[in-house]
């Protein structure tokens, strides 16, 4: 991933040399796609922001050298939480683990770098993919026994899921120019999301408890998101690293 990234931003413009601007400053702010949880044992504080010592901004941050590296990367965060505190609850089960600070509270004037994996939580995808998953391979009879959840979600006509993409995608701009707004020296690359299913869906069972057609549909919204970041991106004026097409 950290080798994918570097090549990425590379292809998007290089941040400046820790060398020629003196101590060098990396950000990581994030969901649990940057934090990696379960990758290792947490480290860092809050605890439950379940951050792994080897996740891609740690990666990253040594192969640019950086000489401060903040990783406020938090599972279940969504664009709220960087500029607001974040309730810990990452299985959503109504569970009091504290308290994350705001994550732009880590940016600052003489940031160099800040690499941005947001708007995954916002749009819902984590539960979608979830209510997707089926028992059987499959049409045997309602959820999780064999109905295609796509028939849910574009029930009518209207697709769910694009809707919410469309919602998020104003949450994203306005959070990464807050970004700028508070590291303005810093280049930032927002960071897109894996597509980890096969295009069609062809293939999944059992490894992921999904029929096809779904597995199929979830590929397509995972791109459908990171073609809604590479927008949001643009708009904000900062660059997008698409590491799903690596």
């Amino acid at each position: 991933m950290a080798a994918v990234l570097v090549a990425g931003c590379a292809a998007a413009g290089p941040p400046p040399p820790a060398a020629s601007r003196g101590s060098f400053r990396y950000v990581a702010i994030g969901d649990s796609w940057a934090s990696g949880p379960l990758m290792t044992l947490p480290v860092g504080v809050p605890f439950f922001c379940a951050r792994s010592a080897n996740n891609y901004p740690a990666q990253l941050a040594a192969l640019v050298d950086a000489d401060q590296f903040v990783d406020v990367t938090c599972g279940s965060a969504d664009t709220a939480d960087v500029t607001e505190v974040q309730q810990l609850d990452p299985l959503d089960l109504g569970m009091d683990l504290g308290e994350a600070p705001p994550q732009a509270d880590a940016l600052t004037t003489d940031t160099d770098l800040v690499t941005v994996t947001m708007g995954g939580n916002d749009v819902g995808l984590p539960e979608f993919a979830i209510g997707c998953a089926n028992l059987t391979a499959a049409r045997l009879g309602p959820p999780p026994f064999g109905q295609p959840c796509v028939e849910l979600l574009t029930d009518g006509g209207v697709d769910r899921v694009s809707e919410e993409m469309a919602d998020t995608r104003p949450k994203v701009v306005a959070m990464l120019r807050e970004i700028r707004r508070r590291a303005p020296a810093a280049t930032v690359y927002v960071v897109g999301y894996p597509v980890a299913l096969p295009e069609g869906g062809k293939g999944c069972w059992p490894r992921w408890p999904l029929l096809d057609v779904d597995a199929g549909y979830l590929h397509d919204k995972m791109q459908e998101m990171n073609d809604m970041l590479t927008s949001a991106a643009r708009r904000a004026g900062v660059r997008y690293v698409d590491v799903a097409a690596s």
